[in-house]
């Protein structure tokens, strides 16, 4: 018998005595669980009766022996099937007083909680009402504020639109007095431009064009002055000849003068010749100088005047031209400047009336504040009447996929999750948020409604099973232990036993190999550690 086995028989044997009273000595014990004889047989013995499941406790045993005597056991026999009841065990007991005791302290924590939150919820509603106050009169003081900066505001926009229909008016005005004004002026300086023009065209008319007969007669004198040049000098060279002649005949006659020799005469008519060319030049300086350049002068006199006068003339009316021109320029961009500041003042008009035209909207009523909702969403069970789902066939009609694309991205969505059409009808964005916030807080409400009763459905399922579970194995535990007198159960087939003892032994191996290698393990690290120890101190 190995150790293990006597001490667990002992500790059995032990509580066995001191549970029923029985007056033994530890000593005793282990010299009885020592006999060479019957020590094994007592240890087998003890392990196998002296258990939980073969025992009664004395509080089982006097409960059993009252029920006895009352003859309450064949009721409780009749009414009960006994192989259904679960057993219940010392352990078992002990839990549960150990699970109340700490429900109990678990209970005491959140009521102490709960009083806390109470008192922090108390306190927080205090809070919040005075906060509410405060906040009722800065809104009041907020809105009278507003109030009189908004008649101070209608004030000043009235006034400026006064103003401003005066200034309209009187650019209306001035733009109309400004449009006759320039057609005014225009046709003034139209009309000076005209009279101008005429002028200039008259002066026009009044230049002397060259006479071209003039020009002719010019030419004609110079050809007669030509030809008169021509005739002088033939008539100068006749006498100067007949005076040569006459005076050489009548000097031959009287003989007062020597006969003339070959160079004499040679040189006499070199001289002559001399005489001959020089009588034409002469001749031509002659009659030009009296015919041909007084008739010059006189007719380029009377012309240089006229050219004069049409120099000047054309001078002066280009000049008029010009100035016509850039007058014209100017006038022109007066005219464009004007014309934009026309219609600037017109645009400036017509959004200053479409301004004045707006009219300004009253003062918003002043709606009462909702009362604060309360911190703990009611219970649904507190209200007489069950709740109606808002998106019955009664409460809406049923819409079709186009009227859903026609209509609102808000609609579509309120729809789309089931809100009463009467809430997007509402025209106050603050009824609008509480009728939401009621439909959100009641469709939490039914979240939670739902989730309490999945849990408690899942809760109830899995107890259900694992009661019949722990039925079922009290029932083939008991059906084992019935069979088995109070001896070891037998398996039905042999070789399943066999199996079971060769794979225990194969365990037993597996436990001493595994030692073997932990005691290994062990002398390894103490050697590193020896090592450790002495390299570093």
């Amino acid at each position: 018998m190995d150790l293990e086995t006597r001490v667990h028989a002992e500790a059995l044997l032990l509580k066995a005595a001191r549970t029923y009273g029985v007056q033994v000595r530890r000593d005793e014990v282990q010299q009885h669980l020592r006999h060479d004889h019957y020590g094994a047989a007592l240890a087998e013995w003890a392990t196998l009766h002296l258990t939980a499941d073969n025992l009664l406790t004395p509080d089982e045993l006097a409960i059993y022996s009252v029920l006895d005597r009352n003859g309450q056991v064949d009721i409780l026999a009749n009414l009960h099937d006994l192989s259904e009841v679960q057993s219940v065990t010392e352990d078992d007991i002990k839990a549960a007083v150990e699970e109340l005791r700490r429900s109990t302290e678990s209970i005491t924590k959140q009521s102490e909680t709960l009083r806390q939150q109470q008192d922090a919820l108390s306190r927080l509603v205090r809070k919040r009402a005075e906060n509410e106050a405060r906040r009722r009169d800065l809104d009041m003081d907020r809105q009278s504020k507003s109030e009189s900066e908004r008649q101070r505001v209608a004030a000043e926009v009235e006034a400026a639109s006064q103003s401003l229909a005066f200034r309209i008016s009187d650019l209306e005005e001035q733009g109309a007095q400004a449009g006759s004004n320039l057609n005014g002026t225009l046709g003034e300086i139209f009309r000076a431009d005209d009279k101008l023009l005429a002028n200039l065209q008259k002066l026009g008319w009044e230049l002397e064009q060259p006479d071209p007969d003039e020009t002719s007669k010019l030419d004609k004198l110079r050809e007669i002055c030509s030809r008169l040049v021509k005739i002088t000098a033939q008539t100068i060279r006749a006498k100067l000849d007949t005076t040569y002649m006459e005076t050489l005949v009548e000097a031959e006659r009287s003989g007062r003068v020597k006969p003339s020799t070959d160079d004499e005469v040679k040189a006499l008519e070199a001289e002559v010749e001399s005489l001959h060319s020089e009588i034409l030049s002469i001749a031509q300086l002659s009659v030009e100088h009296q015919y041909l350049e007084p008739a010059l002068t006189t007719v380029s006199a009377e012309g240089g005047q006229n050219a004069m006068r049409t120099t000047n003339a054309l001078a002066y009316i280009d000049q008029c031209l010009d100035y016509l021109l850039g007058r014209l320029d100017r006038i022109q961009g007066r005219i464009e400047t004007h014309l934009s500041h026309q219609a600037a003042a017109a645009s400036l008009i017509t959004t200053a009336k479409a301004e004045v035209a707006v009219d300004i909207p009253p003062p918003a009523k002043h709606t009462p504040s909702v009362a604060p909702v309360s911190v703990f969403p009611s219970s649904p069970s507190k209200s007489g009447t069950p709740r109606k789902r808002s998106n019955t066939v009664g409460s809406q009609h049923r819409r079709r996929s186009s009227d859903i694309a026609n209509e609102p991205p808000l609609d579509t969505l309120m729809y789309a999750l089931s809100v009463p059409s009467s809430v997007s009808e509402e025209t106050d964005g603050r009824a609008q948020v509480v009728a939401l916030s009621k439909i959100l807080n009641d469709r939490w409400n039914k979240c939670d409604e739902i989730a309490r009763g999945a849990q408690e459905t899942f809760e109830t399922g899995a107890l259900a099973q694992l009661n019949d579970t722990r039925l079922a194995i009290q029932l083939v535990r008991d059906s084992v232990l019935a069979e088995s007198s109070f001896n070891e159960p037998n398996l039905v087939d042999p070789e399943i036993s066999g199996f079971i003892t060769v794979l225990a032994a194969e365990v037993e191996g597996a436990k001493d190999r595994l030692a073997l290698v932990e005691g290994q393990r062990r002398d390894r690290k103490s050697e590193k550690r020896d090592e450790f120890v002495e390299r570093w101190g």
